[in-house]
């Protein structure tokens, strides 16, 4: 039962970390005063760094 949470668990904060982002990039890219795409751009850099690792 224990490896099942930890796997849950696990899956849980990938999916929360990758998808809350995506959730606050308007708000995000307005108060830092720059375009969506822009703001946009720091979650493709931190998507391809957590790829190459």
């Amino acid at each position: 039962m224990l490896p099942a949470a930890a796997v849950a668990l696990a899956t849980f904060l990938v999916v929360t970390s990758e998808m809350m982002p995506v959730g606050v990039l308007t708000p995000l890219a307005r108060d830092l005063s720059v375009s969506t795409g822009l703001a946009g751009t720091s979650l493709t850099i931190t998507g391809c760094e957590a790829t190459t690792r």
